[in-house]
């Protein structure tokens, strides 16, 4: 990723124009990993920049401070969306991931939601790099409490890549795999985390081709399938191109009958059916109450949960009495901007896009993931996700 000393120096002073006037030592930290961490990019040293984008996200999320957090989401998003040949958008990813706290529940940066990205390309490409690094992410971040259901799902997804990457295709191992993807499919499906089930699915239809069961990888497509076919009457076109993509990529020379149900799934794609993104709206009770109240919360505050009940995902914010926005479930990227807070919601999944205390009524939000980064949650039927002010996300089951 070569870079023209003008476009160095122009990026250093976007950041050092972002950073604005530095008033305490902890936030200069933050920030002068952020200058040095473009500086590196421009030099061409992507992995040490990838490291350095990592440590300033960190260090926001120990001074518990969601401004330097989003900031430096930001910037490392900007940075990972540039990763072009010959560097390794999953070496860059990973170098991230080994800066992190891989336990932390971040807001706008969290180890967790990489890792997942990691894999999930992996599975559509079949490119193991950044593997064992995701892995070990998702490994200790199910050793966390108030994780969810998709904390322990991943991590088995995580193992099961894991072992396919190890030397030696014995029985045993086989065996290990199989497990370990069976399990993360069947939770995939039941919560209908529509994208992850594709995914796992998929890899578990290429280890039973491999080992001469089609009637084995065909059921594992059924019920990948099973995923999309229950995502409210609307199958994901998104998803449903990339798991088209990832199909004939690494099951370029599955028999027919074996690709069978995928194709049926597709089917909705082709014919109109499919419901894409869409906008969000304002759901703000009164758009100036978060930005008067901001410097009354103390760090452990919650500002805002989601629960989701069936299909159905029930919006609270944690400072006003009664108040309540129920979103029933729709595919594709939408949001929702509540006092303030805007939302991300992708299925099942729930992310905070940004926080805007200036936010006034009728505004819009803007459009997805200002942010430049979003850390995805995946929720389980009856689990709460909530958010505190310093930053920290927690999963609870009801």
């Amino acid at each position: 990723m070569k870079t023209s000393p003008i476009a160095i120096a122009l990026t250093v002073t976007l950041v050092i124009a972002a950073i604005g006037p530095v008033g305490a030592k902890e936030r200069a930290g933050v920030d002068a990993l952020l200058v040095e961490a473009a500086e590196l990019t421009g030099q061409d040293k992507i992995l040490d920049a990838a490291r350095t984008y990592g440590k300033a996200a960190r260090l926001a999320q120990r001074h518990e401070d969601l401004e330097e957090e989003a900031r430096a989401g930001r910037a490392l998003g900007r940075f990972l969306s540039e990763v072009r040949p010959p560097h390794s958008w999953s070496e860059a990813m990973s170098a991230v991931i080994q800066a992190l706290d891989a336990r932390h529940a971040g807001a706008y940066v969290s180890a967790h939601a990489l890792a997942r990205e990691v894999l999930l390309r992996s599975s559509r490409t079949g490119d193991r790099t950044g593997v064992p690094v995701a892995a070990e992410a998702l490994s200790e971040f199910a050793k966390g409490k108030r994780r969810g259901k998709a904390a322990q799902a991943l991590a088995a997804y995580g193992d099961g890549l894991l072992l396919l990457d190890t030397e030696g295709a014995d029985d045993e191992r086989r065996a290990k795999v199989a497990a370990a993807l069976e399990g993360a499919l069947a939770a995939c499906v039941e919560e209908r985390w529509t994208e992850t089930a594709c995914m796992v699915g998929t890899e578990l239809a290429v280890l039973r081709l491999a080992t001469g069961d089609a009637t084995g990888a065909r059921d594992a497509l059924a019920r990948a399938a099973e995923a999309v076919e229950d995502a409210g009457g609307y199958p994901d076109s998104q998803v449903l191109i990339l798991w088209s993509n990832a199909v004939r990529a690494r099951l370029a020379d599955a028999p027919e009958d074996v690709l069978a149900p995928h194709l049926e799934a597709l089917k909705p794609l082709h014919g109109g059916r499919s419901e894409p993104g869409g906008a969000g709206r304002n759901a703000g009770s009164d758009p100036c109450r978060l930005g008067r109240l901001w410097k009354r919360f103390g760090a452990r505050k919650t500002l805002v949960t989601v629960a989701r009940g069936g299909s159905d995902h029930v919006v609270r914010l944690g400072y006003v009495r009664g108040h309540e926005v129920e979103r029933s479930f729709r595919t594709g990227h939408r949001y929702l901007v509540v006092d303030g807070i805007i939302l991300g919601f992708h299925g099942h999944a729930v992310t905070l896009e940004r926080i805007d205390l200036s936010v006034v009524p009728g505004a819009s939000s803007g459009g997805p993931c200002r942010t430049g980064l979003c850390a995805w949650y995946l929720l389980a039927d009856g689990e709460t996700w909530s958010l505190r002010k310093d930053g920290e996300v927690r999963i609870q089951a009801r």
